[in-house]
């Protein structure tokens, strides 16, 4: 149990770990039960088991049948830069 927040590189939370405060991290993998929002730069994945009471903020977000997140989502892709070409003139 984890009563505080949590900055990290990558973030698991085990399927018996409870953790109430806010995770900033790259990525987690969500398999316990969270209390707090998460905001990871990567990759947000809820497991079969996890439980997330919070706002997940992230770019790509993987919720597996039975994961639970009672909250709102915002997600932020990648901008994409798109680049015309000039044909060259015969």
């Amino acid at each position: 149990m984890i009563d505080g927040n949590i900055n990290a590189d990558w973030v698991i939370i085990d399927e018996k770990a409870y953790v109430k405060g806010d995770i900033v991290a790259q990525g987690g993998i969500i398999s316990g039960k969270i209390e707090g929002n998460i905001r990871a730069r990567e990759l947000v994945e809820v497991q079969s088991k996890g439980v997330i009471t919070g706002d997940v903020f992230t770019s790509k977000l993987s919720i597996i049948e039975g994961g639970i997140l009672n909250g709102r989502i915002s997600m932020q892709g990648d901008v994409t830069k798109v680049i015309d070409l000039q044909q060259k003139e015969k």
